[in-house]
């Protein structure tokens, strides 16, 4: 008769989930404060949860829909070509700075110009390649990029400082070695090991492992599994958060879950 129920409300700071990446949490909260904080300014009415089943259903028909196009041959060529141009523009960028800057003159800024914006329009026309065949059809997606496009801005933005991140990291090794930097030897070996080993090689075994499973697969259902397991690990290499996140409800589903082992382990 007497007793209380205490609920405590754990922050975004930790991880709520075991395997989960640490700032996934904290993202998905500021993500869901600047939209209600949006919606609240421009619309003067109480903000709506997006998790309200009316919403969850909505999402999942269209996440239904991205997914089916992104498990197409077309859309496999449109990551492939997304990763080689990301990583060859990475190296290329710091090898041209290397030949033409100097420690008084500091990085070329005109480099960093051309990266900003070809990571800007190469995101931009991967994701319009991905969903045009998606708009002309009779599908939920044209409804959820109105209703979301606030969340889809600001995945949008997660994108181009994800891949500029990687872009910085192989400018550093650039700079310390032209401008005389004993350890630059140093920065070069923490680049190759934290981005080269620990990203793209880690990145490049679990797709292809993937891939071996799809290959091995002895069901269509398994075969399935591996296949859409593969492709959101694509996406996530990518950092193309907008498809990942137009995706990630469909793919939950057929991974059993998004509380399934198989889902935290791909996130």
């Amino acid at each position: 008769g007497g007793s209380s129920l205490e609920i405590q409300v754990q922050s975004p700071l930790v991880v709520r989930e075991v395997a989960r990446l640490p700032g996934a949490d904290l993202f998905e909260a500021w993500e869901s404060q600047c939209v209600a904080c949006w919606q609240m300014l421009t619309s003067c009415r109480a903000f709506v949860p997006p998790d309200a089943t009316e919403t969850r259903l909505l999402r999942l028909d269209a996440a239904r829909d991205v997914l089916g196009q992104l498990m197409t041959t077309r859309a496999a060529g449109l990551l492939a070509l997304q990763a080689i141009s990301n990583y060859g523009l990475i190296i290329a960028l710091p090898v041209l700075a290397l030949r033409s800057m100097t420690c008084e003159t500091g990085y070329p800024m005109i480099l960093n110009v051309a990266w900003f914006v070809y990571v800007f329009v190469s995101n931009l026309l991967f994701v319009h390649l991905h969903l045009q065949p998606l708009r002309s059809a009779k599908t939920k997606v044209p409804t959820v990029l109105s209703q979301d496009r606030l969340r889809l801005v600001i995945r949008f933005i997660a994108t181009i400082f994800g891949v500029t991140d990687l872009y910085q990291d192989a400018t550093f090794p650039v700079i310390s070695g032209v401008c005389g930097f004993d350890l630059w030897w140093v920065a070069l070996w923490s680049v190759f090991l934290g981005v080269g080993i620990m990203q793209v090689a880690v990145q490049v075994y679990l797709i292809g492992k993937s891939w071996r499973g799809y290959r091995r697969a002895q069901t269509p259902e398994e075969r399935e599994r591996h296949h859409v397991e593969g492709l959101f690990l694509a996406l996530r290499a990518c950092d193309n958060h907008v498809l990942v996140y137009l995706a990630k409800p469909a793919v939950e589903e057929r991974l059993g879950g998004g509380s399934s082992w198989k889902m935290k382990s791909i996130e």
